[in-house]
């Protein structure tokens, strides 16, 4: 085959190539940065009821922490739902399995009640980011006087995404552990429920972290490949191939910074990609360094030659 034909063929294949990672990519980012899925809802009752719809609005894996927003709500001779919250003709509290905000929330008679903002405990843990997963549940109750007696409570879920994150949320029966329609009836009778959240990174969080550690192994090999050809000798040491080194090294740390959700040091993607690249970059500058300090053709102005000896004694024989 001709050479101008197989380099036809190469740039084709290259092109090819790069129209499927550019396809895939994308793909990934148009799956979108979040998604929540409810599970089961129990039907609202027709009688008179008092309930709390949640919503999720932030996921902190550093603090452990999901946030949520619990919105009162009442029908028939209970009250009347609002936009942003509920008006109670009699008095009602509201018991929030919660690890920050209000545990206890007691609202009088004739009163409107906004949202309550609260955090819920996740389980889990960020080192294998992006791949992390995480678990959290939530336990509610409601009662109609301050004697404890049970309301027909509804709990009921809100599908906010959260962006960054794909949540499953599921309603689960507090005493059965089950989410069966029949397990949540008797719960909302109780005056009880619980919900319960499956919480993992977007595939477009994901597919962008792992385009960024591509990008920093990419770098690592390139560079390893240049200074392996200036030790052979095929290519001579240069003050622009330090440039570039030192360049990539410091350009490293802002993209260690563009990973999405801003994830701490110390994770699973630092040790085992991070660390080892910044360690080698620094190994291949001392290289490089060295085999630039001790090359002999140095001064360009003035190239160090070695001179023959049969050619200074036939300069001599000629000046004499």
């Amino acid at each position: 085959m001709a050479p101008s034909v197989s380099r036809n063929w190469r740039v084709l294949a290259l092109s090819l190539a790069g129209l499927v990672t550019v396809a895939g990519a994308v793909f990934f980012l148009a799956l979108g940065g979040g998604s929540y899925e409810a599970g089961v809802q129990t039907s609202p009752p027709e009688g008179d009821s008092v309930g709390l719809e949640i919503a999720t609005t932030g996921v902190v894996p550093e603090n452990g922490a999901l946030e949520i927003l619990a919105l009162p709500r009442a029908t028939g001779n209970r009250g009347q739902d609002l936009s942003n919250g509920a008006y109670f003709a009699y008095p009602v509290i509201f018991n929030l399995d919660v690890a920050v905000g209000e545990a206890t929330v007691e609202v009088p008679g004739s009163s409107v009640r906004g949202a309550i903002p609260a955090q819920v405990a996740l389980s889990g843990s960020i080192g294998s980011y992006p791949f992390d997963t995480y678990g959290a549940s939530l336990f509610a109750s409601a009662s109609t006087s301050l004697s404890g007696q049970g309301a027909n409570f509804v709990l009921s879920e809100t599908a906010e995404a959260v962006p960054g994150f794909d949540i499953d949320g599921s309603r689960v029966g507090f005493l059965s552990g089950d989410g069966s329609p029949l397990a949540l009836q008797r719960d909302q009778e109780a005056g009880y429920g619980v919900i319960e959240w499956r919480i993992s990174r977007s595939s477009s969080t994901q597919f962008i972290a792992i385009l960024l550690a591509a990008i920093m192994v990419a770098g690592a090999a390139i560079s390893l490949l240049m200074t392996w050809v200036i030790v052979r000798g095929s290519r001579p040491p240069s003050v622009a191939i330090m440039v570039w080194l030192a360049v990539f090294l410091f350009a490293l740390f802002q993209i260690r910074r563009q990973l999405p959700g801003d994830p701490p040091a110390g994770i699973d993607l630092d040790r085992f990609i991070f660390y080892p690249v910044i360690l080698t970059l620094i190994l291949l500058v001392v290289v490089n360094l060295i085999s630039w300090s001790t090359r002999e053709d140095w001064d360009l102005e003035n190239p160090a030659s070695v001179p023959d000896p049969q050619m200074a004694h036939e300069r001599v024989n000629r000046e004499a």
